[in-house]
Parts: structure tokens; sequence; C-alpha cells
């Protein structure tokens, strides 16, 4: 079982890690949480040295992350109620942005099997797919 043995640990941030997404080629992983970043990993790494990207991500803690099936795009949501999608190879470029996508906190993405949506949870109750 993998749970029996820890290959790699990464201690790289401040407060809590909400979410972890593994890219589709198994090559990156993506973590968010309590600080308000999103942090991109590369996963053939011990994950002892810093992340390989990293951006502010959002206005308060950050509950989801998802590669997209492609691995091109990374989608967040946290507690600001938006919902941003990340060029996954430059976090530095301006994400595309639903700012207002829940009332409350959104606390998960998931893209569909082919990456032509995106539906979100929340605080609200509501389900919504993009």
């Amino acid at each position: 079982c993998c749970c029996s043995l820890v290959l790699a640990a990464a201690r790289r941030r401040q407060g809590s890690v909400f979410s972890v997404a593994y890219s589709p080629d198994g090559s990156r992983v993506a973590t968010v949480g309590s600080d308000s970043a999103l942090r991109v990993w590369d996963a053939s790494s011990d994950l002892s040295s810093p992340s390989i990207q990293q951006a502010t991500a959002h206005r308060g803690d950050i509950f989801s992350v998802v590669f997209l099936p492609d691995g091109t795009r990374i989608a967040t949501g946290g507690s600001d109620g938006a919902l941003r999608v990340w060029d996954a190879s430059d976090l530095s470029s301006p994400p595309l942005e639903k700012p207002n996508a829940h009332s409350s906190a959104i606390y998960s993405v998931a893209y569909s099997p082919d990456g032509s949506r995106i539906a979100t949870v929340g605080d609200d109750g509501a389900l919504r797919v993009w």
C-alpha cells in the first residue's frame, strides 16, 4: 500500500494545506492552503527543495486545486468565492477569473473528463458548472 511508506515530504508552507493534485502525467504536484498561495512542485524530487512555481492565488484560504486533464491549466477555488484558472507552465501569467463564482467559499473544483467544463461547489449550497 502506498500509505505505509512516505517517499517524500515537503514542509514549505505557512499554515495548513487543504488540497493536493497530481498533474495528469505525474510530473508535478500542486498544493493550496491557508496561506493564499498556489504552489507547484516537481514530483520527481524529494520535495525538500522550494516549489518550482508559486503564485498568490486568492484572498484568504484556498480549498481546492485540480489540473486540467491535459495538464495545461490548473483551477483553484477558495474562501473568496472566486474560481481561477491558471496557465500550469507559468503561474506569473494572470489567471482566467470568475470573481463571484459563488457568494461564499468554494470548497471543491473538478474538471470534466474532456476538460471542457469545470464544476464547483461552495458554502452557498450551490453546484455550478462552467
